[in-house]
């Protein structure tokens, strides 16, 4: 499946707000955070990294209150922070903690972890419109079929 980039304006938009505004309200506890919106899950690639129980009240919609739960989840002390959070293509907060295994499609940059790199390529799988990552030690990424954009 070719890309288009723009026919995926909104959800970029969605997201580069939605990471501002967790990189603004994160504390000295914030562990980083990985997003990945999709069109659909595919269990090829998608796996869940911890059991999530109903409490979580999920899909979340709004940026206030997806922001608000992320926040809350993206400290080492807490389960549900290591992983990717998935958001559907509708901007509906629908998974927590997700281990995502993307295949090798592209060089990647070394000079970064796991989570960085996990973003860039799983920016390419088909039903992935795009990613977004904050590090500890890197502002906002957002990555659409492995470029920064």
């Amino acid at each position: 499946m070719i890309k288009n980039i723009e026919n995926v304006e909104t959800q970029i938009q969605f997201i580069k707000e939605l990471l501002s505004r967790i990189d603004s309200e994160k504390d000295e506890h914030f562990s980083g955070i990985g997003i990945i919106v999709y069109r659909e899950l595919d269990t090829n690639y998608f796996t869940p990294l911890v059991r999530v129980t109903e409490e979580n009240n999920l899909p979340l919609t709004g940026i206030e209150q997806i922001a608000n739960c992320l926040l809350s989840i993206c400290i080492n002390e807490n389960p549900l922070h290591d992983g990717f959070h998935l958001i559907s293509s509708d901007s509906s907060l629908t998974h927590l903690s997700y281990y995502i295994s993307p295949q090798m499609t592209r060089k990647v940059d070394y000079s970064f972890g796991a989570r960085y790199r996990t973003a860039q390529l799983s920016s390419c799988l088909d039903n992935v419109i795009l990613t977004g990552v904050i590090g500890k030690s890197y502002g906002i990424k957002v990555f659409f079929n492995g470029e920064i954009i």
